[in-house]
This record gives structure tokens, sequence and C-alpha cells, in this order.
């Protein structure tokens, strides 16, 4: 969901106060819009200050009747005057499946694009969170010239390189809560959690509570706390080869065949590159 996966963020001077935070990191763009909607929201909101639509529609039908209410609600001023945030929540109507390319649903978008084009009221600000969008549609590049837009997208770990960005993940997030790890023990934990947000965040808690006070974060940690992936063990069956350590290297390798990895693949994973 790029250090610490941080959203592309496209911030401009809009006169309308809309913001959309989407992308397929749905933990990330959950966290951040909640956190946003908690900042956005007037101090005395009440019972008329903060409209939540649920975009999480069954069908189109729903979906445009859903795209409607929050037309109708940044069309209608708050009560008692003051401001008020909408936020359609969770839109799942956004992509490319069939509900989202339904008649109804496009024509309840261009009315939707239409309203924000046509400005809305300085009382009103509009948020909007989606994890499915397809950003060929109209409605998105109409969003993406009018929002701040943040963009959380998940790392593709079948993809060269993404430890790299999951590291500098990993690591922002342990600094905020202040956990120091190693060097090896950063290497594991990565392989572990595999680049999800929502594993690394769940890890890191249970870290957290389990040092206490304590704050360095070692190997042994890790492979005591957090449950142990075909990765994990390959990396370290790599390490304890590298560092002769037999009973440890035929305890993983057992491991390992009792998930029913075949002999030539760990072979190739973890012998042939450490005794090259």
């Amino acid at each position: 969901m790029a250090s610490e996966l941080m959203p592309k963020t496209k911030a401009k001077p809009v006169a309308a106060k809309i913001y959309a935070v989407v992308g397929s990191d749905d933990a990330e763009v959950k966290h951040t819009a909640a956190e946003l909607a908690e900042k956005l929201k007037p101090a005395d909101a009440g019972d008329f200050g903060f409209e939540i639509v649920d975009g999480a529609a069954d069908n189109a039908d729903q979906a445009a009747t859903q795209i409607r209410s929050t037309i109708d609600a940044l069309r209608t001023l708050p009560f008692f005057g003051g401001e008020k945030l909408i936020w359609l929540k969770n839109a799942n109507f956004l992509g490319d499946d069939q509900k989202a390319r339904s008649a109804a649903v496009q024509a309840a978008l261009e009315e939707l694009t239409a309203t924000m084009t046509a400005g809305l009221g300085p009382e009103i600000t509009f948020l909007l969170s989606a994890t499915e969008v397809d950003k060929r549609r109209s409605f998105y590049k109409a969003l993406a010239k009018r929002a701040e837009l943040q963009v959380f997208e998940k790392l593709d770990s079948s993809r060269s390189g993404w430890e790299e960005e999951a590291n500098e993940m990993v690591k922002t997030r342990a600094k905020k809560r202040k956990l120091q790890f190693d060097d090896n023990a950063l290497e594991l934990f990565v392989l572990l959690t595999g680049g999800d947000t929502r594993e690394i965040e769940n890890e890191l808690e249970k870290i957290d509570i389990f040092l206490g006070k304590e704050r360095q974060v070692n190997v042994d940690l890790v492979r005591e706390l957090v449950p142990l992936t075909r990765a994990g063990v390959i990396f370290d069956l790599s390490n304890a080869l590298a560092e002769r350590d037999l009973e440890r290297a035929l305890e993983l390798l057992r491991q390992l065949l009792d998930q029913g990895e075949s002999a030539i693949g760990i072979l190739l994973a973890a012998i042939l590159p450490t005794v090259r």
C-alpha cells in the first residue's frame, strides 16, 4: 500500500474541500480514511455535522441509490449553520466489475461529478474512501483533479525489489513505537509478514506488548512471536547453513519437507544461493 509505502499524494489548492483515500491496500485505506474523518469532522459536529453514507453496495441499484444519497447530503446545508462532513465510506462501485459498469451507476456518478464540478458550499467537506477503483474511468479522473487524493496500493511480493519497500515500511512503523530491529531480525520480519500492512501492524503490536519497556528486537524474538511462513523458513535455513549450524538446518529442513516442499525446491531456494 515507497518508504512506509508512502501514498502518492496529489494535494492542490481547490475551492471545494474534497478528499479521497483509495487503493488496493484495504487495511491502509480504511485506517487512513478513519483518521482523516476524525480530523476533518467539525469540532461541534453532533448529529447534524457528520454524515456517513455506507458505500458497500450489494448491487447496481443499491449503489446508484447510495451515490444519490451522497449527492443529496452534499447539496443540503447543515442545520443551525456551522459545517458538515459527508463521508462516502468503503465505496465498492468504482472498480471494473458488472456493478460498476452498469448504466445506473455510471449515470449517478456523472451526477456526482457534476455536483463536485459546480462546487460545494464552503460549509461542506466531502470525503470518499474506496479500495476497488478503475483509474481509467471519468469519475476517477475528475476526482483526481478536484480532491486531495491519497492512493495506497498493496506491495506485490512477486515483484523484484518489494523487500526494500517493505523494509522501509516496517522501519517507519517500528520507529513510531520506538522499536529497534537488528538487521537480521528486520529481514526475517519482512519475509514473514510479506509486505502486508495489516500483518505488519498486528505483529509489531504483538512485539511491542511483549517487550514492555525493552525496545530491541532480535531475530530470536521474531522467530518466537511471528508465525513462520515458507519464505521465513527458507531464510532461516540459508542462515543456518551459512553459520554451519547443522542442528538448526536439519530442523528447518524437516519443517519444509513436512510442509510438502520438494527436495529440489529446497535445493534451489535455500541451499544453492548459500553455498555459491
